[in-house]
């Protein structure tokens, strides 16, 4: 973060994210880092339940590559080093007359912990608690992150501080297994836009939770099983606070802010589950599986066409003019009529179908069926066969007590058989 604002910016969403202790500066580190700090100091009620502290922190680079290559000490003069320092802090603080009722707070980090000879870290400690000399009520601190005691982190880890916990995946790994981290990520895009914006670094697409493409789906078996995991969803009738199962989808992308629309990406390589999902969701139809793979045949040829991934909005286009949902220039029904046949114990039911298209005369059809349902897709499906006739004569009619083979070739072209 290059300035104060950004700095500013960046303390409140954690605040507002809910955490409770936050390393906020390094005050002698630059003027901006010291302004920043009396900014936060001097702005009254900023964060009403919490409370300031500062810490007089020493730190010296411990391992033995550290030792030799940069400092040229040996662990001897290192633990010198470390003590002159502990005493000059005191002296200036907390054995000073002029600091008498402050409280001081002091922290020591042997720098590179990890690579450090266990013997010697103990050593160093040991021998700044004692210059320092600590109390039971108010300890010295070790700076050793990742132990039992304390974790340090940032909100998207290695790359903002490398080798500190990415909160956001530590504290979202919890929420799917029923543990509430008491950390709000509901928005989660408005933490992703701050931290890009103030760190100047971009979160990964794929990064776990916050990269944009995390919940979204391009593999068609994924597709598919997402797919199907809604609609046993909606099929057990479960609400929002119910517990969420859906296949390769830890959480509700509700939950951090994420839309549906989001979870399924349509390229040429998505199987008929994508489409479907997409249709569902934005037309609200759930056609059957054979329409499904004849549609994805569609979506395929589009998506290739394009040389990219389809929108949302764009396969919603295609399926409507596909089949023809917004009109059909070519296929016109101008008069529908219907009745029933026979006796009480041998109803049947009639269906006239007159129907037109662009460059053909009129024409009529006849159903025929012991249901009125299947008498009409009888009538409309003969229509269409007379249509496609090379001649029909005006005002010609034909009836089907079951559909024609034409009319089955298109009833089964439909299914995608």
């Amino acid at each position: 973060m290059q300035n104060g604002d950004e700095k500013w910016r960046y303390f409140n969403i954690l605040v507002e994210l809910g955490y409770k202790e936050i390393e906020v500066s390094f005050p002698s580190a630059s003027q901006t880092d010291f302004d920043f700090t009396r900014r936060i100091v001097e702005t009254p009620g900023i964060v009403p339940d919490l409370w300031l502290q500062a810490i007089l922190h020493i730190y010296l680079a411990t391992n033995e590559s550290f030792r030799r290559i940069v400092f040229g000490f040996s662990e001897v003069e290192s633990i010198q080093r470390a003590v002159a320092c502990a005493k000059y802090a005191r002296s200036i603080t907390k054995v000073d007359p002029e600091q008498a009722g402050t409280e001081w707070a002091s922290e020591f980090s042997p720098v590179a912990f990890s690579d450090t000879s266990p013997e010697f870290a103990v050593r160093i400690c040991e021998a700044v608690k004692a210059a320092w000399e600590p109390t039971k009520e108010n300890p010295i601190i070790f700076n050793l992150p990742a132990t039992a005691e304390i974790v340090e982190g940032c909100l998207f880890g290695n790359g903002e501080r490398t080798g500190n916990v990415y909160l956001v995946t530590f504290a979202l790994n919890l929420y799917p297994q029923g543990i509430h981290p008491n950390i709000d990520f509901s928005d989660l895009d408005c933490v992703i836009d701050t931290v890009e914006i103030c760190n100047k670094i971009p979160v990964d697409p794929r990064a776990p939770y916050g990269g944009s493409l995390v919940v979204c789906a391009i593999s068609g078996s994924h597709q598919d099983a997402i797919k199907k995991g809604f609609k046993v969803r909606e099929e057990q009738s479960k609400a929002y606070e119910d517990e969420w199962e859906i296949p390769y989808l830890p959480l509700d992308p509700q939950d951090i802010g994420r839309t549906y629309e989001a979870v399924i990406r349509v390229n040429s390589q998505s199987g008929k589950g994508g489409a479907a999902w997409t249709i569902l969701r934005k037309l609200e139809l759930d056609h059957p599986r054979g329409l499904q793979i004849a549609f994805s045949k569609a979506v395929q040829k589009k998506a290739d066409e394009f040389g990219r991934e389809l929108l949302t909005a764009e396969i919603s286009d295609l399926f409507e003019k596909t089949y023809f949902l917004r009109g059909n220039p070519r296929f016109t029904i101008v008069d529908y009529k219907e009745h029933a046949i026979g006796g009480r114990r041998e109803l049947k039911a009639a269906t006239y179908i007159e129907s037109t298209a662009a460059g053909t005369s009129q024409v009529w059809d006849v159903g025929i069926h012991e249901d009125v349902v299947q008498s009409s897709p009888m009538a409309l499906l003969g229509a269409a066969s007379n249509l496609r006739r090379p001649t029909v004569a005006n005002g010609s009619v034909t009836s089907h007590a079951g559909p024609s083979n034409q009319g089955q070739k298109l009833e089964e072209k439909v299914n995608g058989v």
